[in-house]
């Protein structure tokens, strides 16, 4: 769900079947907004077929932390956020962890709203980081 809206099934078929490729195993799955509860919600229904999540001021279902907590996720929003409360990925976050997740990290920035995006990606330590996941990690789960 994107909030109280279903996520757009075309879109998620397409996403997918260019996933079955050879090189699915580098895909990263980031969104912002709501994008970034799209990747929470694309993640959990489908926790094998990227190397990592990078949700970006977007909140997921608690409920969906088991199917998450193996996941290598890092999660961006910004403090300030006035359209999406940073408690929407403060408490999924704290669900994975919960669940056993030692894979997981929130970003929060102070004194940033909903464009925390500027920030996560201008990050050089977010694409560092990046380079070392791979979905093969996630096969299985």
């Amino acid at each position: 769900m994107f909030g109280d809206e279903p996520v757009p099934g075309k879109q998620v078929e397409q996403v997918l079947k260019v996933g079955d490729g050879a090189i699915s195993y580098l895909f990263y799955l980031t969104g912002l907004g709501m994008g970034g509860y799209g990747s929470w919600r694309l993640a959990a229904d489908h926790p094998g077929r990227f190397a990592t999540v990078v949700p970006i001021c977007g909140g997921g279902d608690p409920k969906d932390a088991d199917k998450l907590k193996e996941l290598v996720i890092w999660a961006w929003h910004g403090a300030a956020d006035p359209t999406v409360p940073v408690q929407k990925s403060i408490g999924i976050v704290q669900a994975i962890e919960k669940a056993g997740s030692s894979t997981i990290r929130l970003t929060t920035l102070e004194g940033v709203g909903h464009v925390s995006w500027q920030a996560a990606y201008a990050s050089p330590d977010l694409y560092e980081w990046l380079d070392h996941q791979f979905a093969s990690k996630n096969r299985g789960r």
